[in-house]
């Protein structure tokens, strides 16, 4: 903010000066805004939609960090960091170690022990999946401490909660009472370790603070009781002390590093290697949040600057137009002593003014854009159930959109401003053209070698250095930079058809000659790429205005003397018709782009299915404390065989192979398989050691030997880029089971293709249940089902006749099925985000036919004087949009299907895919935008065919 507000303040400075002190200048900059109040608006709101694009990322941002930040209270509450233990019997001892009266942790002013476990849950029949929970939380706590936890009744969510629950009560929240479909009275079914237990519910909570914490909470001695029934059977309950710092449910969070660091001391060395361990829960979260948000905010934004970019080129071409309508006008003033800086300060005056009018508009804009971006991102993704949306517009977030959409306005206002002022006097004030040779200047040539010159140093450091976007941009500004000095011997015509044919080839193929460069590469790449290559096509295009007139001729000569006069006037105003075909190429080759890969990647899910399957045809996840025997499924006469798979979770921290640092633990799935997962085939491998000559070798290797390990290529991610590793094979992995300390370090011996039911870190059965000891559960079984069943059946009759060891089953073509078409929803939601910015195009597409029936009035009375009829006029008006808008939608659906080919071709975004044309999707954007450009310009058609000779011939303007 303070970077574009520096930028900012000089100009507005500078207007509000004039606005103030220079009365000349003010008074004409106020008329042309009266005089014309429709197309001011216009300008105005073409300028403000681009603000409301950037603010709306702004705002989606927001709204996800302050989601998964209300995670805090609706799930936490004054909780901020937990230990944790897996021997409940321990958990009132370290509760009176962490809370000793006599000797008080800093900045804690609450600790209470509580104990959970694992559980399936159901309401009602049995049977009935609909009112079924395989993986819900049943704690036990004192509900009197609980309230007096924190010192924030309110925060617990247990103010009206009543006593600790006794006997056979239930106290719920309304998160799991809305899934169970129950209320006060009702009876809900609880099945851990082998045994099944009827509760009646006392009441339900709102999911706030320790309300939320856990799904169920029952009377004291349950959960200990249910284990003992069932030793060493399932993972064993857990006990922990939960800690609240000092302030309240968010700004607690600021002293979790001196309270973590104080805990661990206070805990010792011997207790933290014995099964317990410190978590930081609350601070962890909320940099989760604002990492998400910032995640979010930059894909919108990315996706934004094609939209912005369209408004910038619409202010250009306004500003351009406007010069050209009042040319003579212009001439007259410095013809009576008017300096050149004055006429920029007068044209930079009026543009401000609508640029702080379209900043303030935009920004309002932003959050009615933003609240339909979060409402459709609802509709489209399968979030999980703890995130609930919370819409937030901070106002920080509104003025920087604000100042980032006055920024790109006024730097392209007073640019435009600065070229407009450098006409000639006589010529102007006659309505002469411009020579057709113009002199290069000394100052033109020495900066078009200072451009060369940074070009080559952006190439040189964007290849050395890796960076895709100095890769892309250095060629093209060297290229666009020396048609200047090459102009000099050449025609200018063909300098800059070679610059844009050289400047779109390396945008095409830089990806194969310097593959290297982009193997990190993220969305701004993509970005780069889109301006360079728009830029060069639409520079190439420009050029070939002989063809089209030759087309034109052509068609004249038919009868269709309409589509010469269509085709002349953009032809004789080549940059004009070059920044409109720009505004339509940017966003449908960026919306053409991403149908081309949502369609190759939606076709890819059943052999991606195939792939991840391994030969089963299903996969049964069951409750941590009371696993799915594997007999009790095999015994099902459409099941011919399984396997299961220990499951654990632990702390995972990754060693480079070739030195450096660990990166931070995080907390992942650890699964143990035998070769009977071998047994139906191999999941598809990306890359395997090379001592090991095929894949099952490989998995066969990592099942025996205890140092080794496969995983996906984005273990621990979080941040990678689409395509990107955040490991390599050789790494080790370090793991720590949190519940023993017990710590083991892997190989990465190959990386599975995708990890689509999270299976994390694979290791050899043998070596997960040293690592893991008593967490560690087969509670995954990959199942195949026998010849003419139908797998997505089996799966559903499984998830319904096993609820009481909460199995929950699905089918592998589901599951990809199901991640592709969210990943499509997603997909259409941004390319209906960037139809914003095809509004801007055709808004500007609109605003330029209005003011060229203005420009154009006499031309077009001196037409009708001559015979052309009403009809004529408008069907010439009709056809020069079409000729505009469909130029521009078939340049942008050509390169996005040349990049998206190239793309999905290279190994960029991951594995080559084979490529098919989105035909659909390719027949939208043909005609809607073609179309909504054609409704723009019936108004402007009309208004020209109703111009009378005689009144156009004797207008002076």
């Amino acid at each position: 903010m303070i970077v574009i507000a520096g930028l900012v303040a000089p100009l507005v400075g500078l207007m509000l000066f004039d606005l103030v002190r220079r009365r000349s200048l003010r008074r004409m900059a106020l008329r042309n805004i009266v005089r014309r109040p429709v197309e001011a608006l216009l300008v105005v709101g073409g300028a403000a939609l681009g603000t409301a694009i950037i603010t709306s990322a702004f705002v989606v941002g927001d709204t996800f960090d302050t989601s998964i930040r209300d995670i805090g209270r609706t799930q936490f509450g004054p909780v901020d960091e937990v230990v944790e233990t897996d021997d409940i019997a321990r958990v009132d001892q370290l509760a009176s170690l962490v809370g000793d009266q006599d000797d008080p942790l800093p900045h804690v002013d609450g600790v209470m022990p509580l104990v959970w476990a694992p559980a399936a849950a159901a309401a009602g029949d049995t049977r009935d999946t609909a009112r079924a929970e395989p993986q819900i939380s049943v704690a036990e706590m004192d509900f009197d401490a609980g309230r007096a936890f924190g010192g924030d009744t309110a925060a617990t969510g247990l103010a009206d909660a009543g006593a600790t629950p006794g006997g056979t009560e239930a106290v719920l929240n309304e998160h799991l009472a809305d899934e169970l479909q129950v209320s006060e009275g009702d009876a809900v079914e609880v099945f851990a370790y082998g045994e099944t237990r009827s509760f009646t519910v006392r009441d339900v909570l709102p999911q706030v603070g320790l309300a939320g914490y856990v799904g169920m909470y029952v009377a004291p001695g349950t959960i200990a009781e249910l284990a003992n029934s069932s030793p060493g059977e399932g993972a064993p309950p857990v006990g922990e002390v939960l800690v609240s710092n000092d302030g309240g449910v968010f700004d607690g969070a600021t002293h979790s590093d001196d309270v973590t660091a104080a805990l661990e001391t206070r805990l010792g060395s011997d207790l933290l290697h014995e099964g317990t361990s410190v978590d930081n829960v609350k601070q962890d979260l909320l940099e989760d949040a604002e990492s998400s948000g910032a995640e979010v905010r930059d894909l919108f934004t990315m996706m934004g600057i094609f939209s912005a970019l369209v408004g910038v080129l619409l202010l250009v071409n306004l500003f351009v137009m406007l010069a050209e309508e009042r040319k003579a006008e212009l001439g007259m003033l410095r013809a009576v002593g008017m300096k050149r800086n004055h006429l920029v300060r007068l044209f930079g005056l009026e543009g401000g003014l609508y640029s702080l009018a379209a900043a303030v508009l935009g920004a309002l804009g932003g959050i009615a854009v933003g609240k339909v971006l979060v409402l459709a991102t609802e509709s489209v993704i399968a979030t999980d159930d703890d995130l609930t949306f919370v819409f937030d517009a901070k106002p920080s977030s509104l003025v920087t959109g604000a100042l980032i959409g006055l920024a790109i306005s006024l730097l392209t206002v007073w640019g435009t401003s600065a070229r407009i002022a450098r006409l000639n006097v006589i010529r102007a004030i006659r309505d002469l053209p411009e020579p057709a040779v113009r002199r290069t200047s000394i100052v033109k040539l020495l900066l078009s070698g200072v451009g060369v010159l940074a070009g080559v140093v952006m190439t040189n450091a964007g290849i050395s250095g890796n960076s895709p976007v100095l890769t892309f941009i250095g060629p093209a500004a060297a290229l666009g930079s020396a048609v200047p000095l090459f102009s000099l011997w050449l025609p200018r015509r063909g300098v800059v058809a070679v610059a844009g044919a050289l400047s779109g080839l390396w945008a095409i193929t830089a990806v194969a000659v310097v593959p290297d460069v982009f193997d990190d590469a993220g969305m701004e790449m993509f970005v780069a790429q889109g301006v360079v290559l728009v830029a060069a096509a639409v520079a190439l295009v420009s050029q070939a205005d002989r063809a089209w007139a030759w087309v034109a001729d052509r068609l004249a000569d038919r009868g269709g003397l309409a589509s010469r006069l269509a085709v002349a006037y953009p032809l004789a105003r080549r940059v004009r018709t070059g920044i409109l075909l720009a505004m339509f190429s940017l966003v449908i080759f960026t919306m053409t782009f991403m149908s081309a890969i949502s369609d190759a990647n939606l076709a890819q899910a059943p052999a991606m299915a195939r792939d991840a399957a391994a030969g089963w045809d299903l996969w049964v996840d069951s409750s941590p404390t009371n696993p799915l025997p594997a007999a009790a499924v095999n015994e099902d006469d459409d099941v011919a065989g399984t396997a299961t798979l220990l499951r654990g979770y632990a702390d995972l921290s990754v060693r480079p192979a070739g030195g450096g640092e660990a990166s931070d633990e995080e907390t992942w799935p650890v699964t143990g398989y035998d070769d009977s997962w071998l047994t139906a085939g191999v999941p598809e491998l990306t890359e395997r050691l090379d001592r090991f000559p095929d894949d099952r070798a490989a998995l066969e290797a990592v099942a025996a030997d205890p140092t080794l390990a496969v995983a996906n290529d984005q273990l621990l991610d979080g941040e990678g880029p689409p395509g990107g590793k955040t490991i390599e094979l050789g790494d080790t992995v370090t793991a720590v089971d949190p519940g023993s300390g017990r710590e083991q370090t892997f190989t990465l011996a190959a990386f599975v293709d995708v990890d689509w039911n999270g299976n994390g870190l694979m290791i050899g059965r043998d070596a997960a249940g040293e690592l893991l000891g008593d967490n560690a559960v087969d509670n995954r079984m990959y199942v195949s089902v026998a010849d003419g069943a139908d797998p997505e059946a089996v799966s559903e009759r499984l998830t319904a006749e096993w609820i009481e060891y909460g199995a929950d089953a699905s089918t592998f073509v589901t599951a990809v099925e199901d991640e592709m078409k969210e990943m499509q929803g997603f997909i259409r939601l941004l390319q209906g985000y960037l139809g914003l910015g095809l509004l801007i195009g055709i808004l500007g597409l609109g605003v330029v036919m209005v003011r060229a029936v203005r420009e154009r009035r006499r031309q077009i009375g001196m037409l009708r004087a001559m015979g052309f009829s009403a009809r004529v006029v408008r069907r010439a008006f009709l056809a020069e949009a079409g000729f505009v808008a469909v130029q521009g939608i078939v340049l942008g659906i050509g390169l996005g299907l040349v990049v998206s080919y190239q793309m999905l071709q290279s190994d960029v975004m991951g594995d080559p895919l084979p490529f098919t044309v989105p035909w659909l999707a390719v027949a939208v954007l043909l005609l809607v935008p073609g179309s909504a450009a054609m409704l723009a310009a019936l108004a402007p058609a009309a208004q020209a065919s109703r111009i009378q000779p005689a009144a156009a011939l004797r207008i002076a303007e």
